[in-house]
């Protein structure tokens, strides 16, 4: 029983230092990945000061696109051919 509890115990432990330096290696940054720090933006600096424009358009304008061709009338049957003369 003892010799079990041993086994199990070590194997916890094992198991615990594993984890602890996987997640040591795992541990990322803004820094491995060499860009800048990009801070979140206020309300000060993302509102611009200027003059409102009246009667701009909120979206763009897209025209409709015309209606596909009609499909084509079906051709009147051609001429019954000319009759022999008796």
């Amino acid at each position: 029983m003892k010799e079990s509890r041993f086994v199990f115990i070590l194997a916890v432990m094992i198991l615990l230092c594993v984890s602890l330096v996987s997640s040591e290696m795992m541990e990322l940054g803004l820094e491995d990945y060499n860009i800048g720090v990009d801070p979140t933006p206020t309300t000060k600096h993302s509102v611009r000061g200027g003059p409102i424009e009246h009667g701009s358009p909120l979206n763009p304008y897209i025209p409709k696109l015309p209606p596909p061709p009609s499909s084509p009338s079906p051709s009147p049957s051609p001429p019954p051919p000319p009759q022999p003369l008796d």
